[in-house]
């Protein structure tokens, strides 16, 4: 080499692209963002996953991979509907007047059963005498 050729260095992106291809660790994860960033691409022109939106507000959906299960787990996922209670005051007369015809009397089976007494048995009696004095049935 001669004193009139200039040497000159690699420049700072250069020098950096050589450390990091030495850094094998930074090459996997550089790696594993560019292929996100490649999804991202793939996904925005609808190469892929273009049918996501399709699950769009099915709550508690399973997964799945076929048409029909798709379906199935599109009705599966539709609430139940129950009929209104007879009374929406009282939603549960219903369901406590079955249990104590099944169970045959009221207050003292259970008394009898559990050896425990209502604490509002009269009160409730009480109640009961004032709204029968108004018209209003509490069967």
């Amino acid at each position: 080499m001669t004193h009139t050729e200039s040497q000159t260095s690699p420049g700072l992106w250069a020098l950096a692209w050589r450390r990091l291809r030495g850094d094998r660790v930074a090459m996997v994860s550089m790696t594993v963002v560019v292929l996100y960033l490649l999804m991202l691409v793939l996904s925005g022109t609808g190469l892929v996953a273009s049918d996501w939106d399709a699950e769009v507000g099915v709550n508690y959906a399973p997964p799945s991979f076929m048409a029909g299960d798709r379906v199935a787990a599109v009705e599966a996922a539709k609430p139940k509907e129950e009929p209104a209670p007879e009374n929406p005051l009282d939603p549960l007369r219903d369901v406590i007047r079955e249990l104590r015809a099944s169970m045959g009397d009221t207050q003292t089976v259970v008394a009898d059963m559990y050896g425990v007494e209502d604490p509002l048995e009269k009160e409730m009696a009480d109640i009961r005498a004032d709204l029968a004095k108004k018209g209003i049935s509490t069967a």
